[in-house]
């Protein structure tokens, strides 16, 4: 026994010094493979973005390597270790000969793998967006265009160029993507993710990789916004490879108004690139000009630069992200009903202005040990501010040129993420794996809102800065949560995705609002200064579970079912914003998002379906009602509480079909539809929910190039909980079914340059897509008519 020990003790250190850092990429005729399951003698791991894992072998032995992915032939070989190895996976065909696979055609519908970056995403609803592959036309801006593989997205169109994104999800508000939690790479890049999670800025379309979308059920590991995560993954130069670098001129003009054209611009430049263990992507995106409507002039200008290296074993791999973003755009204000049934290119105010800036640092890790354990971490620091400035009077209103409205915020948060990923081989299938998650959060916001000059240019600064006219508060939060998943096999074909979260959450308000009494000739009858400390502390369990089950021809069945929660925002704690009086009882929202869909994805054939119910407790929005006045005696107001109960249901499908594809030519068809239903327990519908979402387009390819035809189709929707069809001021009301038509044609002239044309709303109709209670309005933002788009891309300068 003590020589058996001896030797164990001789030999242990030798086996040690034999393990050597294999690396392992797998390639399919598209190139890199991400997410491939690849076991070495048991031990399991997954491929990165570059189609590479890292491994320790035993060199002087023969090794057993397995790689699978979903929608390729699996393969099971031995062979000897050396220190660089490459595999070549073939897509599945079925009843097909050798299959021609063309990098620049249209991708096909995806979802998130199954593990990816430490996340578990099995038996959760998702979608991803190539833009690579999925826009036509270089520099795209329209939002309909970029997300139109997200069945039942609702989308708000009041911005000329694509600076501001807003989208909702099965009922919820697209006001500034607030309902969903919205990252870049990964980590938040909202004002304050919980308190006021409003998105001012969104990256440039054209410096991603893709858009990630998990569902509501992805709240356990992102966080209790009930609509689910919207991630905007950058660009990254890749290790040891060349540096590229690519120019972008683009710019749209609109039919002519007045007797003159309004046109903007956008250049956009980026370079990537990497040596043996430091990479680098750096962009630059500058837009500027003016929109559709009168008064829209603007100026956009966004910096970015994402770097990674890596430790020279390969287990350490490091990621810093710097995005920094200026923008002033002029508003042209919102239009009564009459007014945009008139002319909905009019402009009744030319003194109203909105200045953003947004400063984020990301720090991120991944550290992937010998053995089956993998360590995901982010910390990020953001800094931003955004000032409105002018004139907030009904549309039917004449600004008289007096003092403006000036509402400025100020935004200062920090934050982590850090998650540990355990992956072990299954009894009855590949693998089983549990992650578990830690994150913090902690901001301060300043808001203060006052009178400013009667002039008409952008100046930001108040009129008497010491003794503001309307109010003034400190918004600090906090949070902390933890989180565990798992993915556990039952069978070869089942498994089953439980998970809990817990949240501790503190929100606070500090500070004060003023209020003014006047009597019918404008005489002052009362100014009062109202002080208010509140604070809100709460603790969150949400429980979840999810399953996926695999069938033939690599189709999955999957479910899942997640309590969601979300917290009252800065907005509700405030009793004056805008004019809406806000419920002092007023209660965070509940929920739960339950999802069952079929899901199957071939070469030419791809489709995703599945029913959803959205559940709310105590939803929040706002009614109709008046408040005692001295003067008025009962005065109407706009009243912000917990409205009722309620629910949404529907069916969201996505479908692509490549009709037939030969040496010359291509033609591929995609349809996006979603039925919706919601309702309040008293019988009235929820606001947001168009019954009916179309999105369809045709792409057709001939050598060097492509068109694409987009028909969009988004039926009629309430804005407020009491359905009302038509309000005075236009700031409620019904937003009327539309349907709007996209041509884009794009053409290679060799492999550096290309040339692209889109024309935007082809038929010329007039529609509208929001109805602001403040800026850009009050009252209807109407969308572009039509205009034409042309984009100039020269590569490798």
């Amino acid at each position: 026994m003590r020589l058996s020990l001896l030797i164990s003790l001789v030999l242990l250190p030798l086996m040690a010094l034999s393990q050597e850092s294999v690396s392992i990429h797998v390639n399919s005729d598209e190139g890199p493979l991400e997410g491939v399951a690849v076991m070495v003698n048991g031990s399991l791991d997954f491929t990165s973005q570059t189609g590479e894992v890292n491994v320790l072998a035993n060199i002087s032995k023969p090794i057993n390597i397995k790689l699978a992915l979903v929608g390729y032939e699996s393969i099971d070989t031995t062979v000897v270790a050396r220190k660089k190895l490459s595999f070549k996976m073939l897509k599945l065909v079925v009843g097909l000969g050798e299959a021609k696979v063309d990098t620049e055609s249209q991708s096909m519908v995806e979802w998130m793998n199954s593990i990816e970056a430490g996340a578990i995403y099995k038996g959760i609803k998702s979608n991803v967006i190539r833009i690579d592959r999925d826009l036509m036309v270089a520099g795209e801006v329209q939002a309909r265009s970029i997300f139109s593989k997200i069945p039942g997205v609702n989308l708000w169109e009041s911005d000329a160029a694509g600076l501001q994104i807003g989208i909702g999800v099965r009922g919820l508000s697209p006001n500034r993507s607030s309902h969903l939690s919205v990252r870049q790479n990964g980590s938040p890049i909202a004002a304050d993710p919980l308190g006021y999670p409003e998105s001012y800025y969104s990256p440039p379309i054209e410096s991603l990789q893709k858009v990630e979308y998990i569902s509501g059920a992805g709240a356990l590991q992102y966080g209790s916004q009930l609509g689910g995560m919207l991630n905007y993954k950058t660009k990254r130069g890749e290790f040891n490879s060349p540096i590229k670098s690519r120019l972008i001129l683009s710019g749209t003009s609109y039919k002519p108004v007045n007797g003159s054209f309004n046109i903007h611009g956008n250049v956009f430049a980026d370079v990537l690139g990497g040596q043996a263990r430091s990479s680098h992507y750096i962009c630059v995106d500058h837009k500027e000009g003016e929109g559709w409507r009168e008064n829209t002039d603007f100026q956009s200008t966004t910096f970015i630069a994402a770097l990674k290296q890596k430790s020279k074993s390969s287990d350490f791999t490091f990621f810093e992200d710097v995005t920094v973003m200026r923008r002033l755009e002029k508003q042209p204000g919102g239009l009564t009903d009459a007014q945009f049934a008139l002319d909905p290119r009019q402009s009744n105010r030319s003194r109203n202005w909105f200045q953003v800036d947004w400063n984020i640092l990301r720090l991120g890790m991944q550290y992937k040990p010998s053995g089956l354990w993998q360590f995901n971490a982010s910390s990020f620091l953001l800094s931003a501010s955004r000032e409105a400035l002018g004139y907030l009077g009904s549309p039917a209103r004449i600004d008289f040129g007096d003092e403006r409205d000036l509402i400025r915020a100020e935004f200062s948060s920090q934050g982590f993420d850090a998650k540990a990923t355990r992956l072990w081989e299954g009894a009855k299938c590949d693998y089983n794996a549990v992650v578990f998650g830690i994150q913090g959060f902690s901001g301060t916001t300043e808001m203060y809102q006052g009178l400013a000059s009667s002039g008409f240019d952008a100046d930001f600064n108040y009129i008497n800065p010491n003794n503001l006219e309307g109010s003034h508060y400190t918004l600090p939060n906090y949070q902390l949560a933890a989180f565990t998943q798992a993915s556990i096999c039952i069978s070869e074909d089942i498994s089953i995705t439980p998970g809990l979260r817990y949240e501790w959450i503190d929100t606070r308000a500090n500070g004060w609002f003023r209020e003014t009494i006047e009597d019918g000739a404008g005489n002052i009858l009362e100014d009062s200064i109202f002080t208010e400390t509140r604070s809100r502390v709460r603790g969150v369990l949400l429980p979840g579970i999810g399953f996926s089950l695999k069938r033939p021809e690599n189709a999955e069945i999957y479910g899942n079912a997640v309590s969601n929660y979300r917290a009252i925002n800065f907005s509700d704690m405030q009793i004056r914003n805008l004019g809406v009086v806000v419920d002092s009882q007023i209660q965070d929202e509940r929920g739960a998002n339950f999802d069952l869909g079929y899901r199957k994805s071939t070469s030419s054939f791809s489709f995703d379906i599945s029913t959803f119910i959205l559940l709310y407790r105590n939803r929040i929005g706002v009614e109709a009602t008046t408040i005692p006045d001295p003067v008025l005696i009962e005065k109407p107001v706009l009243f912000r509480t917990n409205i009722d109960d309620a629910y949404t249901f529907g069916i969201e499908g996505l479908a692509q079909k490549e009709i037939w594809k030969d040496d010359l030519h291509s033609l591929n068809v995609m349809v996006s539809a979603s039925f919706m239903r919601g309702l309040y327990s008293n019988g009235n519908e929820v606001e947001n929910v168009p019954h009916l979402t179309l999105r369809s387009s045709i792409t057709y390819k001939r050598k060097l190039t492509k068109a694409k035809v987009q028909w969009n189709l988004v039926g009629n929707q309430f804005t407020d909980a009491t359905n009302s069809t038509y309000t005075s001021d236009a700031i409620y009301g019904e937003i009327p079914l539309y349907h709007v038509l996209d041509i884009s044609v794009n053409h290679c002239l060799g492999k550096r340059i290309s040339l692209g044309l889109k024309l935007n709303n082809a038929l010329n109709n007039s529609y509208f897509t929001r109805r602001a209670t403040g800026y850009p309005g009050p009252g209807i933002i109407p969308s572009d008519g039509i205009n034409l788009r042309a984009s100039l891309v020269i590569k490798e300068l």
